[in-house]
């Protein structure tokens, strides 16, 4: 029996849905190479070597190693709003973990000045310095980002088009690069929102 057009398509959405829905669960669940997921407290340390204090860390994401309690390292950080920052983490010993992200919620009084980058500045936020009647958004009307996007068994991450300006905290409309479909994310700092699937 040969399927219209448009059940093909759908058919073929929903069988990749599946396969990676299982191949992303059998990776989190057991994977031979990285049998064990990276602990907040892990991160937590590797501030409390720089001198700042964590209150509370926030995985984007399951993040395996092949070790148990890895050492880490800060790649780099980006400041999101004054008491969290947006953090890219390597493990100290190359191949025991991939980089990853995390958003830091820092304690009170806590400034990261010697290890976050201040967020990027556009020539549109800089002519509306000074000026309290046009906000800084996060993120603009047509700027790429990246939206990841989690469910129960599946975490996908993909590069959207924002079809809203917004600040952080605050929840948007984005479409994929083709413009073919359309989701709703929630902005967690510059260039970056959470969906879900």
């Amino acid at each position: 029996m040969i399927l219209p057009r448009h059940n093909r398509v759908v058919l073929a959405a929903l069988l990749s849905l599946f396969v990676v829905r299982g191949y992303v669960h059998a990776a989190d669940v057991a994977s031979p190479a990285m049998p064990y997921r990276v602990s907040a407290d892990g991160v937590a340390d590797a501030f409390a070597k720089r001198g700042i204090s964590v209150q509370r860390v926030e995985f984007l994401a399951s993040v395996k190693s092949s070790r148990p309690d890895p050492a880490l390292e800060i790649e780099r950080c980006q400041r999101t709003s004054r008491d969290s920052v947006l953090a890219r983490i390597r493990c100290h010993e190359a191949g025991v973990c991939l980089p990853f992200l995390v958003i830091l919620h820092l304690a009170p009084g806590q400034d990261p000045q010697g290890i976050a980058e201040p967020a990027p500045t556009t020539q549109g936020q800089l002519r509306t310095t000074g000026s309290p009647h046009r906000p800084n958004w996060t993120v603009k009307i047509g700027q790429t980002a990246t939206l990841v996007m989690q469910g129960r068994d599946v975490r996908a991450t993909t590069p959207v088009i924002c079809l809203q300006n917004g600040r952080q905290g605050e929840t948007i409309r984005v479409t994929s690069l083709d413009r073919q479909r359309i989701w709703v994310g929630e902005i967690v700092g510059p260039g970056l929102l959470r969906g879900a699937l």
